[in-house]
């Protein structure tokens, strides 16, 4: 299961925050693939793994200043600092204060408490998706980079959109369309630990001055309809995808590009329809 494998490696984190923690020692532990891993976790957790490790050793390192007299420098090395700079500086971007001021005027903690995986009774509300082979697309649009720190992109993507529709560049891509997917299109990809890669675009052949193209790999798609108004409807479909669909269903998510389908319409009523599109594989 999916939630015991992202439980696994939680409690593997908490054994060796102060050791090295390697995402391909952390695969291992989940016995799942670097990308569905990271999407799995960040989609269950609000955050990514790298923010959660650094929020619990900035926890433990807070608590040991308060109640021990280890040196400041001791402690950096201990939780992965290279420095007493870096630390200093991630610790004040955590706690607001330095780790000097934390020790003597025993100022408040923001603790990143360690995360258990509880299993609720989800997924009884109707779930419709269907399984879709589909050759290379090619496509056409605009390129933004967004970082993914604390779900940041969902609040970003928004904004690129009003720029590109009060610009009216969307009606340029529904032009453009050859139809291989009907609308507009948005496109997850190029992820990392930190960022991600947003397009507005559509499959066409067609490049306008000003746009950049991209080919999407011939690819196996898990597709689901949306209904209801932008940006909550598809946000609100992604977090049931990845806490409810794929971690009960015998697929991965490859990790080249994720697709967002909007049709013509007014995105803020409540019957607009869109729909998400995931390459996906069978799970081994």
């Amino acid at each position: 299961m999916w939630l015991e494998s992202i439980q696994r490696v939680i409690d593997h984190i908490e054994n060796h925050l102060e050791d090295p923690l390697d995402l391909n020692v952390l695969t291992k532990v989940a016995q799942m693939q670097p990308y569905p891993l990271q999407r799995t976790f960040s989609f269950l957790a609000m955050m990514t793994l790298p923010e959660y490790i650094r929020g619990r050793r900035l926890t433990l390192a807070a608590q040991q200043l308060i109640q021990t007299d280890e040196k400041i420098i001791d402690l950096a090395l201990r939780f992965g600092y290279e420095t007493p700079e870096a630390f200093s500086k991630a610790f004040k971007r955590q706690h607001g204060c330095s780790p000097t001021l934390m020790r003597s005027e025993r100022r408040p903690i923001h603790a990143y408490n360690r995360l258990s995986i509880q299993v609720t009774l989800k997924g009884m509300e109707q779930m419709n998706y269907q399984l879709i082979e589909r050759p290379a697309l090619q496509i056409s649009g605009w390129r933004k980079n967004f970082p993914t720190k604390d779900g940041a992109q969902q609040q970003l993507i928004p904004l690129f959109w009003n720029d590109v529709n009060h610009s009216g560049q969307d009606a340029t891509l529904f032009k453009q369309n050859d139809g291989q997917i009907e609308g507009v299109i948005g496109v997850c990809s190029n992820f990392t630990e930190e960022s991600m890669d947003y397009w507005i675009a559509t499959t066409t052949k067609e490049v306008l001055s000003g746009q950049e193209t991209m080919t999407i790999p011939a690819s196996l798609w898990a597709t689901f309809p949306v209904v209801g108004p932008m940006p909550h409807a598809i946000q609100e479909m992604w977090h049931r995808i990845y806490q409810e669909w794929l971690p009960s269903h015998g697929y991965d998510p490859l990790p080249h590009a994720e697709l967002e389908v909007y049709s013509s319409g007014d995105p803020s009523a409540s019957d607009y329809q869109s729909a998400i599109w995931i390459p996906v594989r069978p799970r081994d």
